[in-house]
């Protein structure tokens, strides 16, 4: 299956023509990673976000005692790094390649000039990613509901789906 396949089968690429997601591959740079490369760290700042178009990469949030916690394994066509891009904040957790990984580097400047021009397939991007960023606080949110008691008090549930909804945030 061709790349531009993979990515059109990916909810994010959901209304976005095959022309425009050849044109952004071309147009940025193509990064390739070794097994055990980093893609990203934890705390860094960042105006870039990386498309998947081959191997895996594992997400994790490191910790003060140095024991990482993997909370997602990505597969090709996943989006990494757009918390940090839109929000302007740092990385809220490390990626890792998994395997040998082939990722499209996307930075911000080259998005806005994509919206100032009037590009359509831009702003479905954007708006995809919106609404992906959205279900998954809608999830969170479902899943904070549960672990409150009638008194408004964090039940000891709470810790059990710690990880979960890191996980959940996150990707």
């Amino acid at each position: 299956m061709a790349i531009e396949d993979e990515l059109l089968s990916n909810p994010i690429f959901s209304g976005i023509e095959r022309d425009y997601i050849q044109k952004v591959i071309s147009e940025n740079e193509t990064l390739n990673l070794n097994a055990g490369d980093y893609l990203l760290h934890q705390g860094e700042e960042s105006d870039e976000l990386f498309i998947l178009l081959r191997g895996k990469i594992d997400i994790v949030i490191e910790k003060e005692n140095k024991i990482d916690t993997k909370i997602a394994q990505l597969k090709p066509g996943s989006i990494i790094g757009e918390v940090a891009i839109l929000l302007a904040s740092p990385r809220t957790a490390s990626g890792i390649a998994v395997e040998d990984s082939i990722l499209c580097k996307i930075n911000k400047a080259y998005i806005n000039a994509q919206i100032n021009r009037g590009e359509i397939n831009a702003f479905r991007f954007i708006y995809n990613l919106a609404k992906d960023m959205a279900y998954r606080m809608k999830l969170v949110a479902e899943r904070i509901e549960t672990l409150v008691d009638e008194k408004g008090t964090v039940t000891k549930e709470i810790n059990k789906y710690k990880e979960k909804l890191l996980k959940d945030i996150l990707l």
